[in-house]
């Protein structure tokens, strides 16, 4: 399964229903409140058994791309 389909699964998981997910949306346009935000990467932690880095969620998080997100992941499960 791709990444873009696995974050897509993950949004409508956490009640974020949309047809798909291109790389170049960013956390921003995707969530729009904390909570979702939250939820979100709790479950991407868990679906792939990793813990994303204090540094990723600096300031700029919310202008990250799913491309990044994918990046970060990936580079954590290699």
């Amino acid at each position: 399964m791709r990444f873009e389909d696995k974050v897509l699964e993950i949004l409508n998981d956490v009640g974020i229903y949309i047809d798909r997910v291109s790389p170049e949306m960013t956390i921003s346009e995707l969530m729009e409140d904390s909570l979702t935000f939250l939820s979100f990467f709790i479950e991407l932690e868990k679906k792939y058994r990793i813990e994303l880095p204090d540094e990723f969620f600096s300031e700029d998080i919310n202008e990250k791309s799913i491309a990044d997100v994918k990046e970060m992941v990936m580079s954590m499960i290699r």
